[in-house]
């Protein structure tokens, strides 16, 4: 399965998971306003299903989506390692990838020569809320002067029909105490739609791959003797690692793996 199906798998299960909780915390909301207006009660309540709640202070919506976001940031962390991680990624290992900031290695060494409008605003986006995840993760008590200015650059008026499409009727963003669901829905949608741009506007050396995997795909060549099928085999396997969109561009590529395996 090529990096980005999987990622988009990994994707959908982490938002189901986000939405059920979401349903779970509404409609208790809905029918046990009572119960969680009165810390007592809410103990007791707890202690009925063998939950020993140590902590009701606080917002609970904004603390559950404070989990959303280090989910969702787990995710696209997961997708990122193996995207450099893979055979033949076009990467320009010679410049050090910082440990703390993949994404903006990633999107800076992919987009040389200039970031298009929307990949900006999508990195903008999930820059935002990585920083507010480290501020969660750290229980800082005040955002730092990164995230105020990330903060401003998304929030900000430029770029608004990108952002409208975004956006939509979501209502963000919030600070760290009042996170929502619909900040979850923004960066999960923006992960996406970036992880898809990284993963399909890459231009991969299937030559290293096959060099690397030499011997696994002699063996299989060998079992064709008609031409055209043993190039549709390389464009059937390349396809299941890599998200190729238009394997023309990879002709050249593909008739000298033929030579040597």
């Amino acid at each position: 399965m090529n990096i980005y199906i999987n990622f988009k798998k990994e994707m959908g299960y982490t938002d189901v998971c986000n939405q059920y909780a979401e349903m779970l915390l509404r409609s208790f909301r809905t029918e046990h306003s009572d119960i969680l207006a009165d810390n007592k009660r809410l103990d007791n309540y707890s202690k009925g299903f063998n939950i020993n709640l140590k902590d009701k202070s606080g917002n609970v919506e904004s603390r559950l989506s404070q989990n959303y976001i280090i989910n969702i940031h787990s995710t696209l962390c997961d997708f990122l390692y193996s995207y450099k991680d893979l055979d033949g990624c076009p990467l320009d290992y010679s410049i050090k990838a910082p440990n703390e900031d993949l994404l903006t290695f990633i999107v800076d060494n992919l987009y040389r020569s200039g970031i298009p409008d929307e990949i900006k605003v999508l990195y903008q986006i999930c820059t935002y809320y990585r920083l507010l995840r480290n501020h969660i993760i750290h229980n800082k008590k005040e955002e730092s002067s990164e995230l105020r200015i990330i903060k401003g650059d998304v929030f900000g008026n430029t770029k608004i029909e990108i952002k409208k499409e975004l956006f939509g009727k979501l209502n963000v963003a919030h600070s760290c105490q009042d996170l929502s669901f619909d900040d979850q829905v923004l960066f999960s949608k923006s992960a996406l739609l970036l992880a898809k741009h990284i993963a399909y506007d890459s231009t991969y050396d299937l030559v290293e791959h096959a060099k690397n995997n030499r011997s696994q795909l002699s063996k299989q060549n060998k079992k064709f003797e008609n031409p055209d099928r043993k190039i549709n085999y390389l464009i059937n396997y390349f396809r299941q690692i890599y998200p190729i969109a238009d394997i023309h561009k990879y002709d050249e590529q593909i008739k000298k793996i033929i030579l040597f395996i």
